[in-house]
């Protein structure tokens, strides 16, 4: 069964009359500051709060649309340029002997990457040194050094820094993107 409550026990005054000490109240001026001063705490954390959460939700979701367009391959709306090539004539030249007493030749062929039609123009205006460079890398090298994957790829690198190198004095280099071989046979 429930039972009342029982009153609160006085306490006695300081003059132990058992008289009730007068209760002080606060006027009015004093209660509006304090709730002016808590309603403008509490709003500023509310709004920090917001802050905080709208910035975490907007990083969050470009991280999200970042990473599904890295996945998607799209490059943020700009359109793919098509690669663009230029095929150069074949070449055969004598390899540098390896001592042996046999002459072997090589025959091949390379492609360039380029960035656009105003380069291919530039290396067409300047395809007599282009391919002296080439045939001057590709007669120094011996069959031993071009017979692999590995001295392949060097000669690709190799041939890829001639070609870029500036054609007159003061010029910018050549951008090749890259040079591939097409055919490439040795004899």
């Amino acid at each position: 069964m429930a039972t009342a409550p029982k009153p609160a026990a006085k306490t006695p005054a300081k003059g132990g009359k058992g008289a009730a000490a007068p209760v002080v109240e606060d006027d009015g001026a004093d209660k509006a500051k304090k709730k002016k001063r808590l309603l403008i705490a509490g709003g500023g954390v509310l709004a920090l709060s917001l802050a905080g959460a709208g910035a975490f939700f907007f990083m969050k979701k470009k991280a999200a649309k970042e990473e599904a367009d890295d996945a998607n391959g799209d490059d943020h709306g700009e359109p793919e340029k098509a690669p663009m090539f230029m095929v150069l004539e074949p070449f055969t030249v004598n390899l540098r002997s390896e001592g042996n007493g046999s002459e072997q030749f090589l025959q091949a062929s390379f492609n360039l990457q380029i960035n656009d039609q105003k380069q291919a123009d530039q290396l067409k205006l300047y395809m007599p040194q282009l391919r002296s460079r080439m045939l001057l890398l590709l007669s120094s090298k011996t069959p031993t050094e071009i017979s692999t994957a590995e001295g392949k790829q060097e000669l690709v690198d190799e041939l890829a820094k001639v070609i870029s190198e500036p054609y007159v004095e003061h010029a910018k280099k050549q951008a090749v993107i890259g040079v591939f071989i097409t055919t490439f046979v040795i004899q």
